[in-house]
């Protein structure tokens, strides 16, 4: 009888100490995932809006004295989830680039299609492939994608369906930054930097930690570190 209580009570003990290990281990998941809204705590990053970006250009010298950190290049994302073979934008998203192009003729205009986003893992970012093939949903990895194009490569990703209404020169003094969306959270919309810049560092090196399966699709990319964007095409922007 002895023996069996005993035996009883270690599985009791055993049984609370995992529930409390994953009570622990859950609730810090769900503490920081609410900390993408600020829920907690406010971001790290300087709030900054886009009229002072555009007023600290203006007020420079010609040139600016600045130094620009952030490469020449403009990068978006197409990928044709049901052909695709066929890399022809939609005429609203080809338009909206095309005021990019004309505000920025001496950029640099990257176009990423299914077949060239998994070239470039493959060559840059070989130990991601496994996760961003595995994703369930194509929006994550058209989410992933645009992290590790900004850690290579920097420079300014940018969604097809926003537009330019000035040239982004004003945006190259910032190492990175990425929009506010509102409500304590960020956006990844419009986001930029320069190459291997640490903040996305941390968010590619943080994806698959995060790799959950969340009720959002966009949730696990969305939580590895939050994202946002800029000025001449954005609202606010937070500035690392």
């Amino acid at each position: 009888m002895l023996p069996q209580l005993r035996a009883k009570r270690v599985i009791v003990a055993l049984t609370a100490l995992v529930l409390f290990v994953c009570s622990v281990t859950i609730g810090k998941k769900l503490y920081n995932f609410a900390n993408l809204f600020g829920l907690f705590q406010p971001h790290a990053g300087v709030r900054i809006t886009q009229g002072e970006i555009a007023q600290a250009h203006a007020n420079a010298t010609t040139p600016d004295p600045r130094k620009p950190v952030v490469t020449k290049i403009l990068h978006q994302i197409f990928h044709n989830w049901k052909d695709p073979t066929n890399n022809t934008l939609p005429d609203h998203w080809e338009e909206a680039r095309q005021t990019c192009m004309q505000l920025n003729p001496t950029w640099e205009h990257k176009l990423w299609t299914n077949e060239n986003s998994r070239a470039f893992l493959k060559e840059h970012f070989a130990w991601y492939l496994p996760t961003y093939d595995g994703y369930k949903f194509p929006i994550q990895r058209v989410d992933v994608l645009r992290y590790f194009l900004i850690r290579h490569y920097g420079g300014i990703y940018l969604d097809l369906d926003n537009g330019c209404a000035a040239d982004l020169i004003p945006l190259t003094y910032y190492p990175a930054f990425t929009t506010d969306g509102g409500q304590g959270a960020l956006s990844n919309n419009i986001m930029g930097g320069a190459p291997e810049h640490p903040y996305f560092r941390l968010l590619t090196e943080h994806l698959i930690p995060w790799n959950w399966n969340w009720l959002l699709p966009t949730s696990s990319s969305a939580t590895a570190a939050a994202s946002g964007s800029s000025p001449p095409c954005g609202r606010s922007t937070t500035v690392s």
